[in-house]
């Protein structure tokens, strides 16, 4: 397809994908919302600052996987809220998107097994192990599949699936209800996906880790990981063959 797709690395689980004119901004988290909520614990703070504002991420849709506030954050759903169509999550999301005064018509219930078509891209909720109504994402563009698993622990039925997601984003973090490095390399291994991407690391310091492990873990003959660069598109072609320049 000709149809132009990026992915860019927002930090932690956040993600913003671009393809043709579409924009879909999943799990954005660009404040230090976390810091505030946990009592202005330093081992919150973030790590670096926000790769862009919240007002200036104009998305035709906002994806929340689950309501954890690293995920769904007040502090970057407020002041995007004019920038975004629609906000989209399953049921505990969509609540959540409502209680902090998002337009009831600009909300749409996302719930396992759904699908929803923006532009050229086609959503579908995943199921993910992680809150009662958590989802992953699996984003068909032209050019082929990606599978974002959100927060989520390893689980059969997301080694089940029969589709094969060319590019898997995935955590790595292995606490709070997020299956570890190893485990990620398992699922992207079981999945035969092309590329595999780590995320939900190096942005809270009490909950990181080494993306390295997860490279090392797919070794030898595995996927190819790789590890972005916050803040910055890549093309579908530099997410498949590694050129950063293609």
């Amino acid at each position: 397809g000709s149809m132009r797709t990026t992915l860019t690395w927002l930090g932690q689980g956040g993600f913003l994908l671009e393809c043709g004119s579409s924009r879909i901004a999943i799990d954005p988290y660009l404040s230090n919302y976390l810091q505030s909520f946990k009592g202005g614990d330093p081992d919150f703070r973030r790590m670096f600052p926000p790769p862009i504002e919240p007002a200036d991420l104009r998305a035709d849709v906002l994806v929340a996987t689950h309501d954890h506030c690293d995920h769904l954050d007040p502090e970057t759903v407020l002041p995007m809220m004019n920038a975004v169509h629609t906000f989209l999550g399953p049921d505990s999301c969509a609540a959540a998107f409502r209680a902090l005064g998002v337009p009831p018509q600009r909300i749409v219930a996302f719930n396992r097994g759904e699908k929803l078509s923006i532009g050229d891209v086609c959503l579908e909720a995943a199921y993910a192990c992680h809150t009662r109504d958590s989802i992953g994402l699996y984003v068909h563009v032209p050019q082929g599949m990606f599978y974002f698993t959100g927060d989520s622990l390893l689980d059969e039925r997301m080694l089940a699936l029969k589709a094969r997601p060319d590019i898997l984003a995935c955590c790595i973090n292995g606490k709070l209800g997020n299956m570890d490095a190893g485990q990620a390399a398992d699922l992207a291994r079981a999945l035969q996906v092309r590329t595999a991407i780590p995320c939900r690391y190096g942005l809270i310091p009490a909950n990181t880790e080494d993306p390295g492990k997860f490279c090392t873990a797919l070794l030898p003959g595995g996927p190819r990981c790789l590890i972005l660069d916050v803040g910055v598109p890549y093309t579908w072609a530099q997410l498949i063959g590694g050129d950063k320049n293609a």
